[in-house]
C-alpha cells in the first residue's frame, strides 16, 4: 500500500501507522500490568481497538470470525456501568487475546516483513 500520510512534516505510510498503533499497545500492556486500575484497563482496550479498527481492511475470515467472538465477549461486560474486579479480569483477557489475534493477523497476511525485522533479507522467511 502506498499511501503516505504528514505527520510533523514527514511523510508517514500506513505500515508505520500500524506500527506506532503496535507500540502504543504494548507502552499501554506494560503500563497496565503495572496499573491494576481500570483507567488504565479502558486505555489499554481503547488502543487495541484502534489497532483493530486500522487494520480493518486487512481482515481475513479467521480475523473476522474472531473479531465476531471479540464483540460478543465485551458485549457481555460493556453494559455494566462499573466491573467487579473478575469481570475486569475477563475485560482486560478479552482485549489482550483480540490483541494476539491482531498480531497473528499482521503475520498471515505478512504485514509487517522487512519493516519490524529490518535486519532480515526480505527473502529470508520469518518464523
Amino acid at each position: 500500500m502506498s499511501e503516505e500520510f504528514v505527520m510533523n512534516k514527514e511523510k508517514v505510510g500506513f505500515r508505520e501507522i500500524v506500527l506506532i498503533h503496535v507500540k502504543r499497545v504494548l507502552e499501554l500492556s506494560t503500563s497496565h500490568s503495572q496499573d491494576d486500575s481500570s483507567s488504565s484497563s479502558v486505555n489499554y482496550a481503547r488502543a487495541v481497538q484502534s489497532l483493530s479498527d486500522v487494520l480493518l481492511p486487512f481482515y481475513d475470515k479467521e480475523m473476522d470470525k474472531s473479531y465476531g467472538e471479540y464483540e460478543v465477549e465485551v458485549d457481555k461486560l460493556s453494559w455494566k456501568e462499573s466491573l467487579n474486579t473478575m469481570e475486569m479480569r475477563i475485560w482486560r483477557r478479552t482485549h489482550r487475546k483480540l490483541f494476539r489475534k491482531l498480531n497473528l493477523l499482521m503475520k498471515r497476511q505478512d504485514y509487517l516483513k522487512g519493516s519490524v525485522y529490518s535486519e532480515v533479507d526480505s527473502d529470508e522467511d520469518i518464523d
